[in-house]
This record gives C-alpha cells, sequence and structure tokens, in this order.
C-alpha cells in the first residue's frame, strides 16, 4: 500500500503527495476524508474523484485553449503541472481530439504561416515545433508541405536586403559574413544563405558605399586635426563617436591609417 506523506489545500487545488513523491490532484470531497500516514489504494482514489476532476480538468483545457492554439504536447504539460491523474488527462486529451480543438498538423500549419510571415527560416520553425514536443516525421511532413522552398527562398532575400540596409556602415566582407550568420541564426540554411547572397549583395556596391563613409570619417578627424590636436588624441574622440553610431572597428581603422600616411607623405 502507498502512504500519504502531505495533503494541500488552496482555494482551488487539493493535492495529496504519494510517498513523498507523487504529487497527485483529487477531489475535495476526498482529500477531506485523509489524514497523514494513511495507506491508501491510489487507483481507488482516483476512482472516486474520477467525475469531478474530469469535469475540472476538461473546464481548465478549454480555457488554456481560449487563448491560443495548442498542440497535443502542451495539452498534457499544462493538465500535469496541475497535478491531475494519468487517466484523466488521456481521457481529456483524447476528447479535445474528438471535438477537433487540437489537432498537431493544424496547428504546425498555423505555427509554420506565423513564424514565415516574420522571415524564420525552415530550419528554426522545424527545431522549435520539435522542442515543443510535437512528433519529428509530422513536422517535416508538414512544414515542408506549406512553407516550400521557394517561399524560404523569397523571405530569405527580403531578409538579405533589411540586414543590407541595416548594416550599410560595414566593409563588403563584414557585412557579408554578418548577414550570413544572421540568417543561419534565422533559420536558413547556409548553403541556401551562400547561394543567395551574392545575388542581392555585390562588392561594387559596397565599396562606392564605404567612400562615402570613409570621407564622413575622415571629415570628422580633419575638424579637429585642423585645430592644431594631436591625431592621437582625436582618434579617442572619434571612434567611440562612429562605434555609436554602429561603425566597424574595421572602417575606422582603414580611415586612421589613411590618414597617418597622408599625414607621413606631407611631412
Amino acid at each position: 500500500m502507498d502512504v500519504i506523506t502531505k495533503i494541500t489545500k488552496t482555494k482551488r487545488e487539493y493535492n495529496v503527495t504519494i510517498n513523498d513523491e507523487k504529487v497527485l490532484r483529487l477531489e475535495k470531497k476526498i482529500i477531506n476524508k485523509l489524514k497523514l500516514e494513511d495507506e491508501v489504494d491510489i487507483d481507488e482514489l482516483i476512482k472516486e474523484s474520477y467525475d469531478d476532476l474530469y469535469d475540472t480538468a476538461l473546464n481548465m483545457a478549454l480555457n488554456y485553449l481560449s487563448y491560443a492554439m495548442r498542440c497535443e504536447a502542451e495539452i498534457l504539460d499544462y493538465l500535469g503541472k496541475k497535478h491531475f491523474p494519468d487517466i484523466v488527462i488521456n481521457d481529456v486529451l483524447n476528447r479535445l481530439l474528438e471535438l477537433k480543438y487540437v489537432n498537431d498538423e493544424d496547428y504546425i500549419e498555423n505555427f509554420t504561416r506565423s513564424k514565415s510571415a516574420s522571415l524564420i527560416g525552415r530550419n528554426k520553425i522545424k527545431n522549435d515545433l520539435i522542442k515543443k514536443g510535437i512528433d519529428v516525421s509530422l513536422v517535416l511532413k508538414t512544414v515542408e508541405k506549406c512553407f516550400s522552398m521557394e517561399e524560404e527562398t523569397e523571405n530569405l532575400s527580403e531578409f538579405i536586403l533589411k540586414q543590407d540596409k541595416k548594416h550599410s556602415e560595414l566593409f563588403y566582407r563584414e557585412k557579408r559574413d554578418k548577414i550570413i550568420n544572421s540568417a543561419v541564426r534565422k533559420g536558413y540554411d547556409y548553403k541556401l544563405v551562400n547561394s543567395v547572397i551574392d545575388d542581392i549583395i555585390s562588392e561594387d556596391e559596397n565599396i562606392s558605399e564605404n567612400t562615402k563613409l570613409k570621407e564622413k570619417i575622415k571629415k570628422r578627424f580633419y575638424k579637429y586635426l585642423n585645430k592644431g590636436e594631436e591625431i592621437e588624441k582625436v582618434k579617442y574622440k572619434v571612434f567611440p563617436f562612429f562605434y555609436a553610431k554602429g561603425y566597424s572597428e574595421e572602417i575606422l581603422s582603414s580611415v586612421y591609417n589613411e590618414i597617418l600616411e597622408e599625414m607621413e607623405n606631407e611631412g
């Protein structure tokens, strides 16, 4: 026989702890009959509480579903944390499946549409769904069905364009590497990113853009140099100013070295 080692009563929940291990939710009138150290038959306790627990669990699950779609694993986890007996949890889930209130395939499709609209790649979408406890084969099959490679490539192109504008202050190579890393973290396949990025950003365009950026940095350097300030002191004014605007170490150091070279030639 099992032994009751703890009884917990709150406004919403009545639990017993069995053998200092398993926490079990029971119906109020059953709990009120029990005392610490009582020897009990767990199956009998659950049987006596079943009808009330089932109704409570079903209502809680329906309320949980009212806020958002849920997958099967989320329902199981939610009710499990409320300490309902396994038989009650499984019966409630089966009822929700019968009513079509829970459907993992529909959940995957909805999740995928939502994430793809935010330019998330298929790899991350699949991984996030699998982490939720959804069957791997169902995830792979359904994501492939509702989010094609062509659609993902279009999303990736849009993502790269946005990143190109965001990192316009970077040199081409640094910008390219940063965009690739961002895209992979976003869930896009590395090979796909490499095959798409060079069609969207070109080194020639970035050379022209970087020339303009370097002129802007030089102008600020000479603002202080023309006042007679030493270049080392000017460096510690100019670098932080452009760091705050997102400029890279590479482009700032490049301009600094060019100015040093110009000063040496003039000297």
